[in-house]
């Protein structure tokens, strides 16, 4: 992987090369302020914002997690199982989840690990998991 960071100045997000110190890239948030955020790889940068006072598209569904490239331009949003929810939960980061049928026959949901995908939920219950690179929901439980 090429030798970028990611650092908050000013409560903008800015790419950095870390040899030169050199800035990248910088942006502002969406809405209020980054939370977390993490560099994937090269044009795969995942960030999550507050969600209190996120702005929601015409359809109501545009979430506080997206994911960003390396000029920091909005690749892909979370897709939300439900209308003007958002993640306040932190990132669950290189895991998601699965069902699992225990001895007894019954289901449950156990976390697993997955470099490949993260996973959060949501404040109306839902746990979802997350393809790093394409931003496909994997899986998603009602888990309230």
């Amino acid at each position: 992987m090429d030798r970028l960071k990611l650092e908050l100045k000013n409560q903008e997000l800015c790419l950095i090369e870390e040899s030169s110190s050199t800035e990248v890239a910088r942006t502002a948030p969406i809405g209020s302020s980054f939370k977390e955020f993490r560099r994937i790889g090269t044009n795969c940068i995942i960030v999550k914002e507050d969600e209190q006072n996120f702005p929601i598209d015409n359809e109501g569904n545009k979430a506080n997690i997206y994911c960003l490239n390396d000029n920091l331009d909005v690749v892909w949003c979370v897709n939300m199982p439900f209308e003007n929810d958002g993640f306040p939960n932190p990132i669950q980061w290189d895991v998601e989840i699965k069902e699992v049928k225990t001895p007894e026959g019954y289901l449950t949901i156990e976390y697993v690990e997955n470099p490949n995908a993260f996973t959060c939920s949501s404040w109306a219950g839902f746990t979802i998991s997350v393809d790093y690179k394409t931003g496909e929901t994997i899986h998603a439980e009602f888990t309230k």
